[in-house]
């Protein structure tokens, strides 16, 4: 294993180096809060603590598949990196039983909760159709379920799909419960429920997992902040990573406070600030921060970089889509007519409804192009 110090700028390595108690990295876009959170695994490993005893959460296969190939690059074999789903789901076979589940419990997926919904609908003479369906019952009772509300808390609005998931949502629990079943949120639900009911299987986890870190921060929900709490219970060696201005999933229940309170709930926590920027040129940073500052639920930071000031940012304005997608399209033209190679430009968009318009434009001027995550408007289905 090499150092786990090297090649790290100070405020990385004073968070590599934090020793025990709860930990924030105030972790800025491009400032390698990746690289710390493997390093500091690393780190601990080279202080003696045993791999067995390192619990590494983040949100995405994905994510968990790549920061585990860091981790195992430095010697980290056997330490279990994981996301909140998937780590829920191996103990709660090893424990469920103490809430009354089979350790053979079956996970539903969104199809299988919205056909155990439907079933439901018609027994309980719902109508379904115009705004009701399956789909929006469940993600309505998916999203409070993310908001730790239950069927007794929920306080229904005047529409027809909250009244419906009136109707339903006790009796979905009761369903999945005689099933021996769980869905996706019930993993994060039930591991609370056995961490905070059985005070002997909470300290078997509390001592395995004497240290806990976690990545995205910002993106945590409120149930899972909750797991977050009760597993660091007793040693509070938890190294939470994240950044507000980077919060873009309060659409699916995440929960801003929970960073911008850690402090509060962790009163021996340490906080550290990434505000070297490794990505960006110095005048993408000074637009950013610009925008981001009047941001109202925030924590100070303000990123720098040594890389040079770079071209000017350009705003058009358009009277439409289609003169936006013109406007692009001409630009792209002009910088492949002078050398510029096709795989160093990229256009994001909002929403990948937004792609037609762009892509029209891109075939009107001959410009090929690839869309990345999604099929081009010409080749869905509906459209051959």
């Amino acid at each position: 294993m090499g150092d786990p110090l090297a090649d790290l700028n100070p405020a990385q390595r004073e968070a590599v180096r934090h020793g025990d108690g709860p930990l924030m990295v105030l972790a800025g876009a491009g400032s390698g809060k990746t690289r710390v959170i493997t390093r500091r695994i690393a780190w601990l490993l080279d202080q003696g603590v045993s791999p067995d005893s390192i619990l590494a959460l983040t949100f995405t296969n994905k994510a968990a598949g790549e920061m585990a190939q860091r981790v195992q690059a430095l010697g980290g074999h056997r330490v279990r990196v994981a996301t909140f789903h998937s780590a829920c789901a191996r103990f709660l076979r090893v424990d469920g039983h103490l809430l009354g589940y089979p350790r053979a419990f079956s996970i539903y997926d969104t199809y299988d909760r919205d056909v155990c919904i439907k079933q439901l609908l018609v027994e309980h003479g719902v109508t379904q159709g115009g705004g009701v369906t399956p789909s929006k019952v469940g993600s309505r009772i998916s999203r409070l379920k993310n908001l730790g509300v239950g069927p007794a808390d929920f306080i229904s609005g005047l529409g027809e799909v909250d009244a419906a998931v009136r109707r339903v949502y006790a009796p979905y629990l009761d369903r999945m419960r005689d099933l021996g079943a769980m869905d996706f949120d019930d993993l994060l639900l039930r591991m609370c429920d056995l961490l905070a009911e059985h005070p002997a299987a909470a300290e078997v986890y509390q001592e395995r997992f004497r240290y806990l870190l976690v990545d995205e921060f910002q993106d945590t929900n409120v149930v899972q902040y909750r797991l977050v709490r009760l597993l660091t219970g007793k040693h509070q060696n938890v190294c939470v990573v994240g950044d507000p201005d980077q919060s873009i999933y309060r659409f699916r229940g995440a929960e801003l406070r929970n960073i911008l309170d850690f402090e509060n709930d962790y009163p021996a926590a340490a906080l550290i600030r990434l505000e070297t920027n490794y990505r960006s040129t110095g005048c993408i940073l000074a637009a950013a921060q610009g925008l981001i500052e009047n941001n109202r639920d925030r924590l100070p930071k303000t990123l720098r970089t040594d890389a040079e000031f770079g071209a000017p940012i350009k705003v058009v304005r358009t009277g439409s889509d289609r003169e936006e997608a013109d406007e692009v399209a001409g630009a792209i033209a002009e910088l492949l007519r002078h050398g510029v190679g096709p795989e160093q430009v990229a256009v994001f968009y909002r929403t990948h409804f937004l792609s037609r318009a762009v892509e029209q434009a891109f075939r009107q001027r001959g410009i090929g192009y690839d869309v990345v995550g999604g099929l081009t408007f010409f080749e869905r289905r509906e459209i051959k």
